[in-house]
């Protein structure tokens, strides 16, 4: 089919066809040629230009995105190049399981805590996806995602359900979301040995050039997730440390339960070193108990106990000992609120 259209002030929201962009208006220009009876086999591409979305606060234009899909070497194929960035998918896929070939790999090390799609569970899946975004401003204006690119990103992945197999690798050298920026941002997903395991690293910036550098590994198998938590600061005085955890999934006459153990760690802030103590977190829903996590230094320690739920007569204690929190505050760069001296 062949199909050659140009859009002009099209109102969705007037249309009621949505209600997602009120007062926008959009404007295209489309031009597709494609044989196949749906989706998945589809032959042929698709070129939008000169798109432009307005509404009465804030306006997008594209210039250009042109889509290709059909197969090669017995392979299906989809590639996309556009003003913001290039991407490619290739191998064999069913766009509809596409998703949900992730949730089966998770679901595998984790059954307990990602519950499967009954009729999307098709385990033929085997491709790699490849993507290099150079702007993010479509995110924001389409999508209302509120992440920005300050220098291109790069994805890529290899998903193999036969194999239960998925290895990706996220590059995002520098970002913000929100107020938040972030530069050196790395993030490895893959599954050796029938776990699935996460390694997530990134140094968040403040506007003054402080901030705190954070790596995060995970390990997940036999419904258990190891983690280690790492931090050090980036300027001023030394502060790093690291939690390791270790959290397991079950279902009780509660529903979804997690039951967190926390494991001896250290925090080093200057020639000091704070130990936070063995404890238990027990999380389900609208449920979080806190067995006695206590971080301590010589006659100093911090202390949290309790349940916390919607019930007004249930609390969670923080006990305080010659503890500077104004000091503690500002290490971790926490400015929403101000208190000064020591509390006990």
């Amino acid at each position: 089919a062949k199909v050659i259209a140009a859009i002009n002030h099209l109102n969705p929201s007037a249309l009621k066809l949505t209600s997602s962009y009120p007062s926008t208006v959009f404007s295209a220009n489309i031009n597709a040629n494609f044989i196949g009876d749906n989706i998945n086999n589809a032959d042929g591409k698709l070129v939008l230009s000169n798109f432009d979305m307005r509404s009465p606060k804030d306006a997008y234009h594209l210039n250009s995105m042109e889509i290709h899909a059909g197969k090669d070497n017995m392979q299906h194929f989809l590639t996309m190049n556009s003003d913001f960035g290039q991407a490619d998918i290739i191998g064999k896929f069913d766009y509809a399981t596409i998703l949900n070939s992730i949730t089966n790999i998770i679901h595998s090390k984790l059954p307990s805590l990602i519950a499967l799609k009954h009729g999307l569970a098709k385990r033929s899946n085997n491709f790699s996806f490849n993507a290099y975004i150079s702007k993010s401003d479509w995110l924001n204006k389409i999508f209302g995602v509120d992440i920005d690119l300050t220098e291109p990103a790069t994805l890529s992945a290899i998903i193999n359900d036969h194999q239960q197999q998925i290895d990706f690798v996220a590059q995002m050298p520098s970002f913000s979301v929100g107020n938040n920026i972030f530069e050196n941002g790395h993030v490895k997903i893959t599954s050796p040995n029938d776990s699935l395991k996460a390694e997530i690293q990134a140094k968040k910036i403040s506007k003054d050039g402080k901030g705190l550098a954070w790596n995060i590994e995970t390990s997940a198998a036999d419904n258990k997730l190891k983690s280690i938590i790492k931090w050090k600061n980036l300027s001023g005085k030394y502060f790093t440390g690291a939690l390791n955890t270790e959290t397991e999934f079950f279902k009780s006459e509660y529903g979804n339960t997690a039951h967190i153990t926390v494991h001896h760690s250290d925090i080093i802030v200057g020639d000091s070193i704070w130990n936070i103590q063995p404890s238990d977190i027990v999380y389900r829903k609208n449920n979080i108990t806190i067995d006695h996590f206590a971080v301590t230094h010589n006659n100093q320690h911090i202390i949290i106990s309790g349940l916390a739920t919607p019930n007004k007569n249930d609390s969670v204690i923080a006990d305080l000992k010659n503890v500077d929190v104004s000091y503690i505050l500002n290490l971790v760069n926490f400015h929403s609120v101000d208190f000064s001296g020591k509390a006990s």
